[in-house]
């Protein structure tokens, strides 16, 4: 068969390439292989802005193309390149059967996500959603001479299918020089679900000044999957050492399970007025009905959020089940952070049954019918070809003779693969059950706003509900902050706030910015803020925290009112603790359960009367709280290497089952003053509520050495 592709490059400054193009079909039947694309019909210089150049690919028929993937190898001095889409129609076939296969991103290793391959489905589909992730850790060894100057593939075999030869060009830890001894280079593929890997093959071409290379190991995570795989190597890739070989063949010693995720598609307008863009780090938080993702901040390569521009971000995190808000914010950073939102696009995939008309049925079902037919056809075909092969070789000697039988086992095995052949509808009908297939769930959120200091209401951040679905109103929530009335109990930190609710999950860590007191937390002082939300329902806790910084930072906080403006309720919060390095058990963050009002407001006589005695309720308060809360001692040692301790902040994140500490400072340690030296153990206290079971913590520190500890969302 002949197909006819038209390779279509965008309009974009800069879009065309002059690297190297090769492209692969991939079909009912088999695929082309890959092909370099340089016999144009209509175009003597190929792949330039604003192009349709046309090839005509000869193969074996495929039926119908249901894939392409499509590459460019680096070379030349413009070789990044802005690919729009793909066309494909057997030759032939009027324009109208062409099969589009979009594309509408970058393949150039300084803009988007820094990959030179991309793999396109149909229209009607969405491949950067269906497409899975493979996120590959190659660790160099950490012997003299282990580092490489080559251009170092690797390629994955699963039981469904495998990965072409990948070149590992971009980094995705960004680090200068790759494949240095002792570090670790991350890189990502994206390609087709190639089911359980069950083996790769690594290797490097030995070209650069030093091409030795002596591997440590592989670790491949397939978050959709939720699995990790291990590949120790711990050997030499050189001609010279060892069996000379720059080549290996690794399988997995370990396969463990991580956190499934999924993916979600998000495009975000940025307004088209004056200053709309924005130079500050954007974020975004999905809340569903089965929970919420972790902040997940919205990066790129290539330059983003810029005026009356579209921005395209792949995500992976949590599936939260159906979406009711998402939480849109920046950190307000950089020469120009004020930033004008108009709407945002979400998108990933769901499982939902597909209801088909009898006549639909019937042509799928004679579709089908026909497919088989075909593929009965090839591997009659192709079992006919083997036979002749087999005849002509047993004429030869004894020895041949044997290599015969190996190559019929194997012409056996290539057969039972063969009959195992499926379309993706029947992969996808086998995975879900009858009928059952992924379609994309599209969310459309209306901003229309600036989120921008000294700009309406003076925000960074925004929570949105989707468009044309029943959900939570917008709410009003009145905080106020009672400071302590004991001595030296006002702070001159910056404190951050998140409110929980029964229904609708938290507001984000928010910090407390505008107080109707010209200065902040004084001893014994009220004041009083304005947060904007969704309705979160009944509220059930705060988490409260300071970031340790000005020259007083020691907190004492008497408690927090908060008035749902909507339902016209207060609710109370009392905590009667200090929040300070000093002080109390060292913590700066606090979680704080509503109590009834009895608790915290002033007893009338008759009520004194009636108490018989002296007991404050708060007193049997704290220790019902303190029943609820669950307390972990955070015991971190720093390395015994040079260099190993730091003078930064350094801070942890516990994640359970239920919900998650927030960025927690470790600032009070228990067994020394002079925190994280080289070979020391620190012992800190972290306390929470609701955390559900332990299941991953998080730790960093914020690269400072006398700096404050920063805020970031989440």
């Amino acid at each position: 068969a002949r197909y006819r592709v038209t390779v279509c490059t965008g309009e974009l400054e800069g879009a065309g390439t002059d690297a190297n193009v090769y492209l692969c079909l991939f079909g009912d039947v088999g695929d082309t292989g890959e092909r370099l694309l340089y016999n144009c019909r209509n175009n003597t210089d190929l792949f330039e802005k604003g192009n349709a150049d046309e090839f005509t690919i000869e193969s074996v028929t495929m039926r119908k193309v249901r894939r392409v993937r499509i590459r460019h190898d680096g070379k030349g001095v413009g070789s990044g390149w802005f690919l729009e889409r793909v066309l494909v129609r057997e030759e032939g076939q009027p324009e109208s059967d062409n099969v589009e296969f979009p594309c509408l991103r970058w393949l150039d290793k300084d803009k988007d996500d820094g990959q030179l391959v991309r793999e396109l489905l149909p229209s009607d589909s969405n491949a950067t959603l269906k497409n899975f992730r493979y996120h590959i850790s190659l660790k160099t060894g950490n012997v003299s001479g282990a580092s490489t100057d080559s251009r170092v593939y690797i390629k994955l075999y699963g039981d469904k299918s495998d990965t072409i030869k990948q070149i590992l060009l971009v980094s995705d830890n960004n680090l200068k020089d790759y494949f240095e001894r002792g570090r670790v280079d991350e890189f990502t593929l994206e390609t087709l679900n190639i089911g359980t890997i069950n083996r790769l093959v690594i290797g490097h071409d030995s070209t650069g000044l030093h091409a030795s290379w002596f591997l440590g190991s592989v670790q491949i995570r397939v978050p959709r999957q939720g699995k990790q795989y291990t590949f120790p190597a711990n050997r030499w890739l050189d001609k010279d050492q060892a069996d000379g070989r720059l080549e290996v063949e690794l399988y997995p010693s370990e396969v463990v399970e991580i956190q499934k995720l999924v993916h979600y598609e998000v495009e975000i307008w940025t307004g088209d007025v004056g200053g709309a863009g924005t130079t500050a780090r954007v974020y975004v938080q999905i809340y569903g009905e089965e929970g919420k993702t972790e902040v997940l901040f919205l990066s790129s390569r290539s330059k983003v959020f810029d005026r009356a521009s579209k921005d395209t971000f792949q995500l992976e995190a949590a599936d939260v089940g159906e979406i009711f808000k998402i939480r849109l914010g920046h950190t307000g950073e950089g020469f120009g952070p004020s930033w004008f939102v108009d709407t945002v696009w979400l998108r990933h995939l769901v499982v939902r049954e597909v209801e088909l008309t009898p006549e639909q049925e019937a042509r799928r079902k004679k579709e089908k019918d026909k497919l088989r037919q075909l593929l009965k056809k090839e591997r009659l075909k192709a079992k006919l070809q083997r036979k002749k092969k087999k005849k002509k070789k047993k004429k030869g000697s004894d020895e041949e003779d044997e290599g015969d039988e190996e190559e019929e086992s194997s012409s056996e095995e290539s057969s039972s693969e063969e009959e195992e052949e499926e379309t993706e509808e029947e992969e996808e009908e086998e995975e879900f059950g009858p009928r059952m297939q992924e379609v994309i769930e599209e969310y459309k959120f209306e901003a229309h706003r600036w989120l921008a200091r000294g700009k309406e209401d003076n925000e960074l951040v925004v929570e949105l509900v989707p468009a044309g679905r029943p959900g939570p109103e917008p709410n009003t929530y009145e905080v106020q902050v009672i400071t302590g009335n004991v001595p030296k109990a006002g702070t001159d930190a910056n404190v951050y706030l998140t409110i929980y609710g029964e229904e609708y999950g938290d507001t984000g860590e928010r910090p407390l910015k505008k107080s109707d007191k010209s200065n902040k937390f004084e001893q014994g002082q009220t004041d009083t803020f304005t947060i904007y939300a969704i309705d979160l329902g009944a509220l059930t806790k705060i988490r409260i925290r300071h970031d340790n910084s000005g020259n007083r930072p020691g907190w004492f906080l008497d408690r927090i009112d908060i008035i749902d403006m909507n339902n016209e309720i207060t609710y109370y919060f009392p905590c009667q603790r200090w929040l300070a390095v000093e002080e109390d058990d060292g913590q700066l963050s606090r979680e704080l359960l509503a109590v009834d009002e009895s608790y915290v407001l002033p007893r009338s006589e008759d009520e004194e009367g009636d108490g018989g005695g002296d007991n404050n309720p708060l007193d049997n308060l704290a220790l019902e709280q303190k029943d609820k809360s669950t307390t972990f001692s955070v015991t971190v040692k720093t390395g015994d290497k040079k260099n190993a301790g730091t003078d930064a902040n350094v801070f942890i994140t516990l994640f359970g089952t239920q919900d998650d500490t927030g960025m927690t400072l470790l600032k009070s340690s228990k067994t020394n003053s002079d925190k994280f030296e080289r070979d020391s153990i620190e012992i800190f206290t972290v306390e929470t509520l609701d955390l559900g079971d332990l299941w991953k913590v998080r730790i960093g520190h914020d690269n400072t050495g006398l700096a404050s500890f920063p805020s970031i969302p989440g």
